[in-house]
């Protein structure tokens, strides 16, 4: 079993396409990638009402990354340089 962690994503909010930020984390042991990858979404899945999205990563090194569609009710600020 190896050991990896789970970041839970709040959008971002002040720039079209900049970083979300993290909202909580949770650490879990798993067999395989795959398996790390569907308990981080049984965990997204309880938190998806205020989470943006989730990253899987085993050490430094990424797993798996998922973002939640933007709703289309929510407003973007887009800015233009």
């Amino acid at each position: 079993m190896a050991d990896y962690r789970c970041y839970f994503l709040r959008p971002a909010r002040l720039f079209f396409g900049a970083p979300s930020s993290i909202e909580t984390t949770e650490e879990f042991l798993a067999d395989t990638d795959e398996q790390a990858r569907l308990a981080a979404e049984a965990l997204y899945r309880q938190r998806q009402n205020h989470i943006h999205g989730f990253e899987v990563w085993q050490g430094t090194r990424l797993v798996h990354r998922q973002a939640a569609a933007v709703p289309k009710n929510q407003n973007a600020i887009v800015t233009r340089s």
